[in-house]
């Protein structure tokens, strides 16, 4: 008779096992609305140009021009004197020298520093859209309720009170409570003696929850990041070649260097940001 109950309760439990409680039958339209709705915000994004991005591009060129005609003219001056016979060659040489260096250091003080800085702060910026959205004591004490709760539950029954936090989460486009839970529901997923140890589904859904809960800001800092970086790689490149050049730097290979569309590849130099910024980077 024993043997007949216990027969009977493992198939009760069997028959209960295949019966898993239903995810909410909304969640995947809550989580497909997000995800269309966030990538409508990236793409709006980056189909424009950073405005202070574009505004250094594009005040470079026409500033170097400026503060470097003055200079030129005074070292075209110096040369003339030589040619007259009214410096010597040591003359000539610390004059030019002593005109290069201010050149330099004016150009430093008035166009790459203040650029190299406006880059620094477009980097401080974008660096902290990666960063992870800061938590609430309301979040966390949100967490910790729903994990007590899963420490009665089987990952059959478990998973889809996980799932209406999710779901819940998409609709409201917060996900302070998804991020605050993932710690508890990771933890369970990697201790051992319990059903949830290893298992597929639970992990499918950890998979989800972190997908969901990358705001826009994140895809749209890694973009601007990757354009502040080239920049502050091309303007390096610039300033080599005014240092190069003393002051002739249009004529120099940094600057003038073209890419397979015919377009100079130095943004600076073209006084403008590439489009492929934008095409590469939404759509």
């Amino acid at each position: 008779m024993a043997q007949d109950m216990e027969v009977s309760r493992e198939t009760i439990a069997w028959v209960s096992q295949r019966n898993p409680t239903p995810l909410p039958a909304d969640l995947e339209t809550a989580l497909a609305a997000q995800a269309k709705e966030k990538a409508r915000i990236v793409t709006g994004i980056l189909s424009q140009d950073d405005p202070d991005l574009a505004g250094a591009v594009a005040t470079v060129m026409p500033l170097l021009r400026r503060i470097t005609e003055p200079f030129k003219e005074r070292m075209q001056a110096i040369r003339e004197e030589q040619r007259t016979g009214q410096l010597t060659p040591k003359g000539v040489h610390q004059r030019l020298a002593a005109l290069q260096e201010q050149l330099q250091q004016v150009q430093e003080d008035q166009v790459f520093g203040p650029v190299e800085r406006r880059l620094q702060a477009a980097e401080q910026k974008y660096e902290s859209f990666l960063s992870p959205p800061t938590l609430t004591p309301k979040h966390r004490e949100t967490a910790t309720a729903v994990a007590a709760e899963l420490q009665h539950l089987a990952p059959s029954h478990g998973l889809p009170r996980v799932a209406e936090v999710l779901r819940d989460a998409a609709k409201a486009n917060e996900f302070g409570t998804v991020s605050a839970l993932l710690p508890f529901l990771k933890s369970k997923i990697e201790t051992k003696g319990s059903e949830w140890y290893g298992s597929d589904e639970a992990f499918a859904m950890v998979r989800r929850m972190e997908d969901a809960a990358v705001s826009w800001q994140r895809p749209v800092g890694e973009a601007r990041l990757q354009i502040v970086k080239d920049l502050q790689w091309k303007l390096s490149q610039l300033r080599q070649a005014s240092v190069e050049t003393h002051g002739d730097f249009e004529n120099h290979s940094y600057v003038r260097m073209t890419g397979g569309d015919g377009q100079v590849i130095n943004d600076f130099a073209r006084g403008q940001l590439r489009n492929d910024y934008r095409d590469s980077n939404h759509g």
